[in-house]
């Protein structure tokens, strides 16, 4: 959306594509962050970057990283007042969309 600039971007693996955290700039208010999912192919239509989820401003969610802990991958997105999100990949291999290997576990 217009206004809105990249907090963070970084490749995952595990959907092949890139994770894009936006929100407004610093001489705006925050009350609008999204994830984002991107192919990472310029030449790909509009359809390629993909409004994924909206984030919960309040925390305001700047960064991205992937931890693996026990066997299992997660994705933290980090957030300007010390909260995460942690986002846990699926096990059911049944949903083809990104947004569906995702579940939200926790913000605090």
């Amino acid at each position: 959306p217009a206004g809105l600039g990249v907090r963070d971007i970084q490749y995952d693996i595990e959907s092949n594509s890139f994770l894009i955290i936006s929100g407004a700039p610093e001489n705006l208010p925050k009350s609008e962050f999204i994830l984002w999912e991107w192919s990472g192919d310029p030449s790909s239509s509009e359809t390629a970057l993909r409004r994924e989820q909206d984030l919960d401003p309040k925390p305001k969610p700047e960064g991205l990283t992937y931890v693996e802990s026990g066997g299992k991958r997660f994705v933290l997105i980090v957030c300007d007042d010390s909260a995460y999100i942690k986002l846990d990949y699926a096990a059911e291999s049944q949903y083809p969309a990104f947004l569906q290997i995702f579940r939200k576990k926790c913000c605090t």
